[in-house]
């Protein structure tokens, strides 16, 4: 999930500079972050309908975030876009003078050793007419208009699919202390199970929970087309792994299928729910040094779920 910081305005006053040679800034447009993960911000840049997702994993460098932008993005598009089967979120790599970004990232990046700024361009799928947020827990976020004619649902599903016998997703929120009600694998299995899932939330429309059923109902639903990639991958267990040349490009591809988010949107209007993924970003190879403690950890715990 990410941190919002509504309040974080800049505003920026230079020359119009030319995005791909395609699309015009405004010289005095409003700039403002209004979302941080551990390796992006997410900026607001005046269009209510589009986003801009910026890296900011190495603070001490400019360049490297650049690079890795451009490697993401296609990695994204090439690796894991197929897997998703028309669930992934329109993206656009853009470039962008430092000029008009620097008062924005200056903050996350201490080195500006380039002369641009790689961002990737998104849908802004949180509308300002989603200004309530009626539910929130470590893995879900829901969030409706006030007149209640569209609501959003935004969680991260997790380890759908597990080599080991026990519940990957429970047992780590037991491991974690969080008390979880529900979990993302078992609604995959049992459509049933959405009204445990939903059982916290009060002002969710009728209507909306029955396309809702009706949608994971179906075996094309974006849980299933999830446990599929996951279920597909072949690699190296992560007991197995003693260094980072251990690490094998599926392995990376799995880690990034288990992080990704889910947005899920209805709207009064329509008949159809309008489904996006996001996050499905390439992983570093060090960080197998964290999944392999986590694993390490789960093995130990006294307390396992299994479903």
């Amino acid at each position: 999930m990410w941190k919002f910081f509504p309040n974080s305005v800049y505003r920026i006053k230079s020359s119009l500079t030319a995005i791909n040679n395609s699309q015009l800034l405004s010289p005095h447009c409003f700039m403002k972050v209004v979302a941080k993960g551990n390796a992006n911000i997410v900026i607001d840049y005046g269009n209510p309908n589009w986003l801009y997702r910026c890296c900011v994993r190495y603070e001490n460098s400019l360049k490297c975030n650049n690079d890795y932008s451009l490697e993401n993005y296609q990695y994204i598009k090439s690796t894991v876009e197929p897997l998703l089967k028309g669930t992934l979120c329109d993206m656009e790599l853009k470039t962008i003078s430092l000029e008009l970004l620097k008062p924005v990232i200056s903050e996350y990046i201490a080195q500006m050793d380039d002369t641009k700024v790689l961002v990737i361009k998104m849908p802004n799928l949180k509308s300002k007419d989603l200004d309530k947020q009626i539910y929130a827990d470590h893995y879900t976020k829901i969030y409706a208009s006030n007149d209640s004619r569209c609501v959003l649902w935004e969680f991260k599903p997790k380890w759908l699919h597990s080599v080991t016998d026990y519940c990957r997703n429970c047992t780590h929120s037991t491991m974690k202390g969080r008390e979880m009600r529900y979990c993302y694998a078992l609604l995959h299995r049992d459509h049933q199970h959405l009204d445990k899932v939903l059982a916290a939330v009060t002002s969710i429309p009728l209507q909306c929970g029955k396309e809702l059923f009706r949608y994971f109902r179906d075996d094309k639903n974006v849980l299933a087309t999830l446990y599929e990639a996951q279920m597909n991958l072949s690699h190296r267990k992560l007991e197995e792994i003693e260094s980072v040349t251990d690490v094998d490009e599926e392995l990376l591809l799995a880690m990034t299928l288990k992080d990704v988010t889910c947005f899920i949107e209805w709207r009064s209007d329509t008949d159809r729910l309008r489904v996006n993924v996001v996050d499905a970003d390439l992983k570093p190879k060090e960080k197998f040094q964290h999944w392999l403690k986590t694993h390490h950890q789960l093995e130990a715990q006294e307390i396992k779920h299994y479903h």
